[in-house]
């Protein structure tokens, strides 16, 4: 069997799939509410439902007997991963450039700036990306 015969086995598999097997898959999943849910009131059902699951994890937190026992939203939501890095506007850093009156002629051209390849870019970029997610 090639690579061409598999694509065709598998767009002649998929043509055979209803809607209904898709929606028996995503139903095991448990994922999708019941049938029977009134989608009108969704918000008020999740709201219910997570303040069940917040009730339950008070509970499971009062059942370990701690001596410093926090509260549940204190324990899910951590000050600290509520930082956000923000890179601040370019109009910060021009925002002087017009009272200080800059000849363009009269600058210092010495300092060029380095070329910097792409695979530095892209390493120093996944370096500050495993910054913000720490």
């Amino acid at each position: 069997m090639d690579v061409l015969q598999a694509i065709r086995f598998i767009i002649q598999a998929w043509g055979e799939i209803n809607s209904k097997i898709i929606h028996n898959c995503w139903w095991h999943t448990k994922i999708l509410p019941n049938v029977d849910v009134d989608l009108r009131n969704i918000s008020e059902n999740i709201c219910q439902n997570e303040r069940l699951m917040l009730d339950n994890l008070t509970d499971a937190l009062q059942a370990l007997n701690l001596p410093n026992p926090m509260q549940v939203e204190e324990f899910l939501n951590i000050p600290e991963e509520k930082i956000v890095y923000e890179i601040p506007e370019l109009v910060s850093f021009f925002k002087n450039t017009d009272k200080e009156n800059i000849n363009l002629d009269e600058m210092n051209d010495s300092n060029e700036t380095t070329i910097i390849s792409t695979s530095t870019a892209i390493a120093s970029l996944e370096t500050v990306y495993k910054f913000l997610l720490q």
